[in-house]
């Protein structure tokens, strides 16, 4: 699997758009579409950022070595939290989620903060 397909694989599982990775990654939208596409090299600097932002391993992400997406949800692997939910009542699952939301809110707040004051 190619740099691209591996960026492509993991952006598809999180849901995101070109345009959000951007902005989490504090790159132009125009690279990220490059990289996508295969028209542009994945980076060291690039593979770094775009690691960063979305939690991942950029080993795996440049060479498809190291550690594969976990698919975590709020630092917990998929599967762990199924099944912590599966054994929550409803109030508390809607808790955790409301946690949850909330966190990834004030991430995504603080880099674009971080992005509006350029660093």
């Amino acid at each position: 699997m190619t740099p691209a397909k591996r960026l492509g694989h993991i952006l598809r599982h999180k849901g995101l758009t070109n345009k959000e990775l951007a902005a989490l990654a504090g790159i132009n939208e125009s690279v990220v579409s490059g990289l996508l596409a295969g028209t542009r090299t994945l980076s060291d600097d690039y593979a770094l950022q775009i690691a960063e932002a979305l939690g991942e391993d950029p080993t795996w992400l440049l060479a498809g070595e190291g550690d594969p997406p976990a698919y975590k949800v709020d630092g917990v692997h998929e599967a762990e939290l199924a099944y912590e939910l599966q054994h929550m009542t409803w109030p508390d699952v809607l808790s955790r989620l409301g946690q949850m939301i909330e966190r990834r809110l004030s991430a995504i707040e603080a880099r674009l903060t971080a992005i509006e004051q350029g660093v």
